[in-house]
């Protein structure tokens, strides 16, 4: 339980500090989740590879190998801009908990249409959560195996409904749509311990 409430305050403070501005810094309060990923790889300490690079990098360059991106040293993620202004921020692993996190930034007019919302996050967890992970995105939204949470103006939250995450260790946070400085973004979170 206390690993989900950090992946979930992780994915709170990420998706709600996120900014699009790339000269800017994004502030994350969870000093944990930073000091993870700047461990060096201290098996004492850590418990998955620290590569975040080499897994985010082989993630990208799977979907395409001429793929261009610029690394983030701070926040260790991939900063990829693709078609129609769209952006992609990607981080891959981990020391305590191994992440795949992803914010996609679009046009503000993809907020009001859920199916393409959904199936935006669909392809993300395709394309980009290996190892199972991108499989319980696809299954539970395939399935409607879902809740959306309107409650918000600017902001949905999309709870799959996962019932196996005791059994692999795996835990899928909610998606959320928001409205950001004008755009749209999609974020995805989920983590193994």
């Amino acid at each position: 339980m206390k690993s989900f409430l950090v992946t979930l305050a992780f994915f709170a403070l990420y998706s709600c500090t996120y900014n699009k501005d790339e000269k800017s810094t994004k502030k994350i309060a969870d000093t944990t989740i930073t000091a993870a990923a700047n461990n060096k790889g201290d098996s004492n300490t850590c418990i998955f590879d620290t590569s975040v690079y080499k897994f985010t990098t082989e993630d990208l360059r799977a979907y395409d190998p001429k793929i261009s991106f610029t690394w983030n040293d701070q926040y260790h993620e991939a900063i990829v801009k693709l078609d129609k202004n769209d952006t992609l921020r990607l981080h891959v692993g981990g020391c305590e908990s191994f992440f795949y996190s992803a914010v996609y930034t679009t046009d503000s007019s993809l907020f009001q249409n859920d199916s393409l919302l959904i199936n935006k996050a669909k392809w993300i967890a395709k394309t980009f959560f290996t190892n199972g992970f991108g499989d319980k995105y696809i299954s539970g939204l395939t399935n409607n195996h879902y809740e959306i949470d309107r409650s918000q103006p600017r902001a949905k939250t999309l709870t799959i409904s996962d019932k196996d995450t005791v059994e692999t260790n795996m835990s899928i946070e909610p998606i959320t749509f928001r409205i950001e400085d004008g755009r749209t973004t999609i974020s995805l979170l989920s983590s193994m311990n």
